[in-house]
């Protein structure tokens, strides 16, 4: 597919700005702030009728467009793939930028090795505007959840999840509470987002899928947490414009929508298995819930520190969409992710899928939770995750 002509004259005006950048790849620090230049567009949604306030101002405005950032290295390497990183629940694409006490980020670490970035806000996020309508749906998380999930263990009294391996998060900066200098600057970014997931996923993906078509040469997508289903979704129909697949602690476990022990109570959680909404099976799903959801299979035993897992019955289906791309999936040490990620590595293998499985603490980066691109050893785990891409 072609880019449209308002991108094709944008990126050109994008190639023809590098000119003014001088590149000595022999000067440049990996691990520092990288030069680049920065260019924002967007992926145009849809345009729908607005009540305005009360009587006033009623008319029509857009919604679910995608607010992408493209960061172009000073030193780029044509070879390499183009880079797409999306963000999870409640946070923006600023988490890629730099960590929250001052730090380089991802995007800084990619630049530095010569990818070119892309940076987005999900649909109905940050910068891409707020569901219309959607009020009752829309949710950002509060300081208990983000600091008792992402930085520091909750209080005993807490009704928040809890998981043996969270102990062993020593990677955030500072205390990781509220009024902590570090995490007041991190809790900042944190944004409303939609968590209606049968209507963020397909509008979502469609979107990437937009940018991605418009965008020479190969992609990696990488996604984080909560992105993970939308990134399957963009797998299941664009797999052969991908290099390959990063997972970062994808959300949730198989066939279920819950953090540890805390689940949300919902009729067939997450029934395509790794979504909410259609993915591609063969033989073809005619009826989810029959075919699929209710002839799954659980295997092994739960315990405190190591979840028990759905698989499919019989027959098993191939996961047709996802299958041919070179897959990774990333685990940190004391995410609540080291529960259950073995068990979509597991399911995603029965389904034909080519999936690695990275466990962060096995290549002896320690001591991350779920946000480690966020915290004081992220340089490690990028690592980590470029030498696998660089293998492919």
């Amino acid at each position: 597919m072609m880019p449209s002509s308002y991108l094709a004259r944008f990126f050109t005006n994008v190639l023809a700005s590098l000119q003014t950048l001088q590149c000595n790849p022999l000067t440049i620090n990996p691990t520092a702030s990288a030069l680049h230049h920065r260019h924002i567009f967007y992926i145009p949604g849809t345009y729908q009728p607005s009540s305005g306030i009360g009587n006033d101002f009623a008319g029509t405005i857009m919604s679910s467009q995608l607010y992408v950032e493209r960061l172009t290295p000073a030193c780029s390497s044509p070879s390499k793939p183009s880079i797409i990183l999306v963000h999870g629940a409640s946070q923006l694409g600023t988490n890629f930028l730099n960590a929250p006490d001052g730090r380089p980020g991802y995007s800084d670490f990619f630049l530095n090795k010569g990818y070119t970035v892309y940076i987005v806000d999900q649909p109905f996020t940050g910068r891409s505007g707020a569901p219309v309508g959607k009020d009752k749906d829309v949710f950002v998380f509060t300081t208990e959840i983000a600091s008792g999930l992402f930085s520091t263990v909750a209080p005993e009294n807490s009704t928040l999840p809890k998981w043996p391996q969270q102990r062993l998060q020593t990677q955030w900066p500072g205390t990781g509470l509220q009024g902590d200098d570090f995490f007041d600057h991190y809790y900042a970014s944190n944004h409303k987002w939609n968590v209606d997931q049968e209507q963020q996923e397909p509008i979502a993906s469609a979107q990437l899928i937009k940018l991605i078509n418009n965008i020479e040469g190969d992609v990696m997508l990488i996604a984080h947490s909560q992105g993970a289903p939308i990134a399957y979704k963009v797998v299941n129909q664009v797999g052969n414009r991908l290099k390959g697949l990063v997972l970062m602690d994808p959300l949730a476990s198989v066939f279920e929508d819950s953090f540890i022990g805390y689940p949300l109570a919902r009729p067939y959680p997450r029934k395509y298995s790794l979504t909410e909404t259609e993915l591609l099976f063969d033989p073809p799903v005619e009826n989810v819930i029959e075919d699929l959801y209710l002839k799954k299979v659980r295997v092994g035993e739960d315990t405190p520190g190591k979840a028990g897992c759905w698989q499919q019955g019989e027959p098993v289906r191939q996961l047709v969409g996802l299958r041919d791309v070179p897959t990774l999936v990333v685990t940190a040490e004391a995410g609540w992710n080291a529960v259950y990620d073995h068990c979509t590595v597991g399911f995603m293998r029965q389904a034909g899928v080519e999936v690695e499985h990275l466990k962060l603490a096995e290549v002896g980066v320690r001591g991350n939770g779920h946000m480690f691109f966020l915290e004081e050893n992220n340089w490690d785990s990028f690592e980590m995750i470029e030498n696998w891409i660089g293998r492919l």
